[in-house]
């Protein structure tokens, strides 16, 4: 009767403690799926969605956009309001820009290259729920030969660059795209990502710096009189002294340019129609 009762008193207690471990174990679970984790390099050959016969244009639209995972001022989040205002463009650099909901939605970069029949690559710079949360990304019209997407130093957040070669009228561009952090370790991010750019002879480089033209890296940089700060060029004094949001060119001209204004996104869409240099201008004869 004693060893009955003494079963009685010990069974509660197991299914307590095995209880207690489960639910722990479930716990930590679910506090190590919502941790943001960098993403690790990734690099690739083509992106998806791309139209093989688009190979040429003389003169050619690029852009620069956060579009805030799709929110505008208003609070409504539709990605494809952000789609209709890109309709012309032919090279965009899209920042925040939300991974595969839960739900089944796929990321919001071929989001966007769907609704524009344009090829586009998500470049994830964090990891959350066990699935790519949050990243930048790129759409085009012509051929990508490559692409790279590599963590940046870290600071307040996680960060990521986009290197990507894009072959227009059989020449190759390189196109950078990045956003940096507002406050910690911008600076050291940012020297980074303007090393990077100036490798190469014929780049374009696009993005949300957190930084404005008067930054010294950035007036550095533009001291290069090969080196153009396209929307300046474009806008002229209808730039804007607070601007945080660039297109920087090497190798290529700018045609015209404009700005979509804040609304769709708390950011505007910054867009210029560039070329190549007309290669007689100059020479001898």
């Amino acid at each position: 009767m004693a060893q009955r009762r003494w079963q009685v008193y010990l069974m509660p207690t197991r299914a307590r403690c095995l209880l207690g471990l489960l639910l722990g174990s479930v716990a930590l679970n679910i506090w190590q799926a919502g941790q943001r984790v960098p993403v690790p390099p990734t690099a690739g050959a083509s992106i998806s969605g791309m139209d093989p016969s688009l190979a040429a244009k003389d003169v050619f639209r690029v852009a620069t956009y956060n579009v805030r995972h799709g929110k505008g001022t208003d609070g409504i989040e539709d990605i494809s309001r952000a789609a209709r205002l890109l309709s012309d463009c032919d090279i965009v650099g899209i920042n925040e820009l939300a991974g595969p909901s839960v739900w089944g939605e796929p990321n919001q970069a071929e989001q966007l290259g769907n609704h524009l029949k344009m090829g586009w690559f998500y470049g994830p710079n964090q990891r959350r729920w066990y699935r790519d949360h949050f990243g930048n990304g790129l759409l085009s019209r012509f051929e990508v030969s490559a692409w790279y997407n590599e963590p940046i130093l870290k600071g307040s957040s996680l960060r990521n660059l986009i290197t990507a070669h894009l072959v227009v009228n059989q020449k190759t561009i390189v196109l950078l795209i990045t956003h940096l952090d507002a406050e910690q370790n911008r600076d050291r991010q940012l020297r980074y990502v303007l090393a990077m750019f100036q490798r190469y002879p014929i780049a374009i480089l696009l993005g949300d710096f957190n930084a404005t033209a008067g930054h010294p890296l950035l007036q550095d940089l533009l001291r290069d009189s090969g080196t153009i700060d396209a929307v300046q060029v474009a806008l002229g004094p209808n730039d804007r002294d607070d601007r945080i949001d660039w297109i920087i060119l090497r190798g290529l001209e700018v045609v015209a340019g404009g700005r979509e204004p804040v609304g769709i996104s708390d950011h505007p869409c910054l867009w210029v129609d560039v070329k190549f240099p007309d290669p007689s201008v100059g020479s001898d004869g």
